[in-house]
Protein backbone atom coordinates (compact mmCIF):
# COMPACT_ATOMS: atom_id res chain seq x y z
CA UNK A 1 0.00 0.00 0.00
CA UNK A 2 1.31 3.38 -1.02
CA UNK A 3 -0.09 5.36 1.91
CA UNK A 4 2.25 2.77 4.15
CA UNK A 5 5.23 4.59 2.43
CA UNK A 6 4.08 8.27 2.63
CA UNK A 7 3.15 8.02 5.92
CA UNK A 8 6.69 8.01 6.98
CA UNK A 9 7.62 11.07 4.36
CA UNK A 10 9.64 13.58 5.33
CA UNK A 11 7.54 16.21 4.60
CA UNK A 12 4.46 16.42 7.35
CA UNK A 13 1.71 17.52 4.28
CA UNK A 14 2.27 14.20 2.82
CA UNK A 15 2.33 11.95 6.22
CA UNK A 16 -0.83 13.86 7.28
CA UNK A 17 -2.73 13.35 3.77
CA UNK A 18 -1.22 9.64 3.77
CA UNK A 19 -2.72 8.87 7.16
CA UNK A 20 -5.82 10.49 6.11
CA UNK A 21 -5.91 7.92 3.11
CA UNK A 22 -4.96 5.25 5.64
CA UNK A 23 -7.96 6.08 7.62
CA UNK A 24 -10.58 5.67 4.85
CA UNK A 25 -8.82 2.39 3.09
CA UNK A 26 -7.53 0.29 5.91
CA UNK A 27 -10.37 -0.71 7.93
CA UNK A 28 -8.32 -3.74 9.56
CA UNK A 29 -5.70 -4.23 11.83
CA UNK A 30 -2.75 -3.64 10.30
CA UNK A 31 -4.82 -0.33 9.42
CA UNK A 32 -5.54 0.18 13.11
CA UNK A 33 -1.72 -0.67 14.18
CA UNK A 34 -0.58 1.87 11.48
CA UNK A 35 -3.01 4.70 12.51
CA UNK A 36 -2.10 3.90 16.33
CA UNK A 37 1.67 4.60 15.57
CA UNK A 38 0.91 7.95 14.04
CA UNK A 39 -0.57 9.03 16.87
CA UNK A 40 3.22 9.63 17.89
CA UNK A 41 3.94 11.67 15.10
CA UNK A 42 5.94 14.26 15.72
CA UNK A 43 3.28 16.63 13.56
CA UNK A 44 0.57 18.17 14.86
CA UNK A 45 -1.52 17.64 11.88
CA UNK A 46 -0.42 14.29 11.10
CA UNK A 47 -1.31 12.72 14.55
CA UNK A 48 -4.49 14.83 14.65
CA UNK A 49 -5.59 13.28 11.31
CA UNK A 50 -4.48 9.65 12.92
CA UNK A 51 -6.56 10.54 16.20
CA UNK A 52 -9.59 11.58 13.87
CA UNK A 53 -9.22 8.35 11.98
CA UNK A 54 -8.88 5.96 14.91
CA UNK A 55 -12.45 7.79 16.40
CA UNK A 56 -13.94 7.45 12.73
CA UNK A 57 -13.47 3.86 13.66
CA UNK A 58 -15.24 4.10 16.96
CA UNK A 59 -14.96 1.68 20.14
CA UNK A 60 -12.26 -0.72 17.61
CA UNK A 61 -10.23 2.40 17.11
CA UNK A 62 -10.28 3.27 21.20
CA UNK A 63 -9.95 -0.57 22.02
CA UNK A 64 -6.90 -0.44 18.94
CA UNK A 65 -5.51 2.87 21.22
CA UNK A 66 -6.18 1.05 25.01
CA UNK A 67 -4.08 -2.21 23.46
CA UNK A 68 -0.77 -0.34 22.82
CA UNK A 69 -0.58 1.77 25.80
CA UNK A 70 2.16 -0.30 27.32
CA UNK A 71 4.10 0.45 23.31
CA UNK A 72 7.48 2.27 23.88
CA UNK A 73 6.81 4.56 21.30
CA UNK A 74 3.57 5.60 21.60
CA UNK A 75 3.87 8.83 23.17
CA UNK A 76 2.20 10.41 26.50
CA UNK A 77 1.19 13.05 23.74
CA UNK A 78 -0.33 10.72 21.84
CA UNK A 79 -2.09 9.57 24.43
CA UNK A 80 -4.03 12.76 25.38
CA UNK A 81 -4.38 13.72 21.92
CA UNK A 82 -6.61 10.16 21.45
CA UNK A 83 -8.34 10.79 24.42
CA UNK A 84 -9.58 14.37 23.73
CA UNK A 85 -10.58 13.52 20.51
CA UNK A 86 -12.69 10.35 21.41
CA UNK A 87 -14.24 12.60 24.13
CA UNK A 88 -14.69 12.53 27.65
CA UNK A 89 -15.67 8.80 28.13
CA UNK A 90 -13.26 7.47 26.58
CA UNK A 91 -10.51 9.45 27.82
CA UNK A 92 -11.85 8.13 31.33
CA UNK A 93 -11.56 4.77 30.15
CA UNK A 94 -8.09 5.63 28.58
CA UNK A 95 -7.20 6.73 32.27
CA UNK A 96 -8.64 3.86 34.39
CA UNK A 97 -6.62 1.71 31.67
CA UNK A 98 -3.24 3.53 31.73
CA UNK A 99 -3.83 3.68 35.67
CA UNK A 100 -4.16 -0.17 36.32
CA UNK A 101 -0.43 -0.79 34.59
CA UNK A 102 2.70 -0.21 36.69
CA UNK A 103 4.29 1.29 33.81
CA UNK A 104 5.36 4.87 34.85
CA UNK A 105 4.67 6.12 31.20
CA UNK A 106 1.33 5.16 31.15
CA UNK A 107 0.87 6.75 34.45
CA UNK A 108 2.06 10.41 33.47
CA UNK A 109 -0.13 9.97 30.40
CA UNK A 110 -3.03 9.00 32.58
CA UNK A 111 -2.01 12.02 34.48
CA UNK A 112 -1.78 14.43 31.46
CA UNK A 113 -5.14 13.84 30.36
CA UNK A 114 -6.88 14.31 33.06
CA UNK A 115 -5.66 17.47 33.44
CA UNK A 116 -6.68 18.34 30.33
CA UNK A 117 -10.38 17.58 31.00
CA UNK A 118 -12.67 19.81 32.16
CA UNK A 119 -14.02 17.51 35.02
CA UNK A 120 -12.21 13.80 36.07
CA UNK A 121 -13.51 12.05 39.44
CA UNK A 122 -12.05 8.60 38.93
CA UNK A 123 -10.60 7.27 42.26
CA UNK A 124 -6.76 7.53 41.60
CA UNK A 125 -4.18 4.86 42.87
CA UNK A 126 -2.23 7.58 45.52
CA UNK A 127 0.26 4.39 46.51
CA UNK A 128 1.95 4.36 42.56
CA UNK A 129 1.33 7.61 41.57
CA UNK A 130 3.23 9.24 44.67
CA UNK A 131 6.02 7.21 44.52
CA UNK A 132 9.45 8.93 45.65
CA UNK A 133 11.37 7.77 42.84
CA UNK A 134 8.69 9.29 39.75
CA UNK A 135 9.32 12.79 39.58
CA UNK A 136 6.86 14.07 36.80
CA UNK A 137 4.13 11.37 37.62
CA UNK A 138 4.27 13.31 41.06
CA UNK A 139 4.67 16.87 39.41
CA UNK A 140 0.86 15.85 37.34
CA UNK A 141 -0.87 13.78 40.25
CA UNK A 142 -0.45 17.05 42.52
CA UNK A 143 -1.89 18.84 39.87
CA UNK A 144 -4.82 16.93 39.31
CA UNK A 145 -5.48 16.64 42.93
CA UNK A 146 -5.60 20.77 43.01
CA UNK A 147 -7.74 20.74 39.62
CA UNK A 148 -10.36 17.92 40.37
CA UNK A 149 -10.41 16.63 43.62
CA UNK A 150 -13.26 17.41 45.94
CA UNK A 151 -15.26 16.39 48.65
CA UNK A 152 -14.73 13.02 50.52
CA UNK A 153 -12.07 12.08 47.65
CA UNK A 154 -9.84 15.23 48.77
CA UNK A 155 -9.70 13.41 52.20
CA UNK A 156 -8.13 10.03 50.88
CA UNK A 157 -5.83 12.52 48.83
CA UNK A 158 -4.35 14.64 52.03
CA UNK A 159 -3.93 11.21 53.69
CA UNK A 160 -1.59 10.00 50.81
CA UNK A 161 0.32 13.20 50.86
CA UNK A 162 0.45 13.67 55.18
CA UNK A 163 1.75 10.09 54.82
CA UNK A 164 4.77 11.21 52.18
CA UNK A 165 5.87 14.71 54.49
CA UNK A 166 8.99 12.54 56.03
CA UNK A 167 10.24 11.16 52.26
CA UNK A 168 12.34 12.46 49.44
CA UNK A 169 9.16 14.85 48.52
CA UNK A 170 8.24 16.30 51.79
CA UNK A 171 8.11 20.00 50.11
CA UNK A 172 5.96 19.20 47.24
CA UNK A 173 3.48 17.03 49.94
CA UNK A 174 3.14 20.00 52.23
CA UNK A 175 2.71 22.53 49.30
CA UNK A 176 0.13 20.52 47.94
CA UNK A 177 -1.83 20.35 51.35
Amino acid sequence: DAAFDLAADADPQVRAAAINALGQSRQDALGDHALVWALSDQDVFASTAAARALVARGARGLDAVKSRLSARWLSSEAIVRAGLAFGEQAANELIAEALRSDDIRQQLAAMQLALALPKFDQPLPYSKLLSPSIDSTWYATIAVIRKHVRGPAAAAASAALASRLRMDFEWWAARAL
